[in-house]
């Protein structure tokens, strides 16, 4: 109100009114400047700290993912490595190397024959199926012969509808040592 009646009565009794004026204007606009400097460090403060946040969880994120690797990684190498046989197994191994390494060129056909098929079968009317290649039916015959006397292929026989059917099979704990030697 007194400066209103000052506009109006025109008396300097106070500040004058322009440089009141121009005072306020200009405090206006240092008060608006500070609170905008204000307000931009305080949000980039903010900002500052969100981003600080995310990396600190990408980099935790990162560490775990990191762990994880190294542990497959080792979990990894120690599947590479090839379990250690005890020593019935060494000896088992040993007795069906010199077995095989003293076997004839033919048996080591019929034996690669069977880790590829799994079985040979002599069907009723007398012929071997599938016989392995580069042998007769009467070489692989005898490498069978043979084979079943060290106890490398175990036969097993059915009555089927038109006669009598033999399989031959390596037993499954020699199939794995077979597989290293051949």
């Amino acid at each position: 109100m007194p400066i209103i009646l000052q506009v109006i009565h025109g008396k300097h009794t106070m500040f004058d009114f322009g440089i009141a004026c121009i005072y306020g204007v200009v405090s206006l606009g240092f008060s608006l400047l500070g609170s905008y400097a204000i307000a931009m460090r305080r949000g980039a403060e903010s900002l500052d700290v969100r981003w600080q946040e995310r990396i600190r969880q990408r980099d935790e994120e990162l560490g775990a993912e990191k762990d994880r690797i190294e542990k497959l990684n080792a979990q990894v190498e120690d599947l590479k490595e090839k379990p250690t046989r005890t020593p019935f197994q060494k000896k088992e191994f040993q007795s069906i190397k010199s077995t095989v390494d003293g076997d004839s060129e033919q048996c080591k056909s019929v034996l690669r024959c069977l880790m590829r098929r799994g079985k040979l079968t002599r069907n009723a009317v007398g012929k071997i199926v599938h016989l392995p290649v580069g042998l007769t039916e009467a070489q692989t015959v005898e490498a069978l012969t043979v084979l079943e006397s060290q106890h490398l292929v175990v036969p097993s026989g059915q009555w089927i509808q038109n006669g009598y059917e033999t399989t031959w099979e390596i037993p499954e704990k020699i199939e794995l040592m077979l597989e290293e030697l051949l």
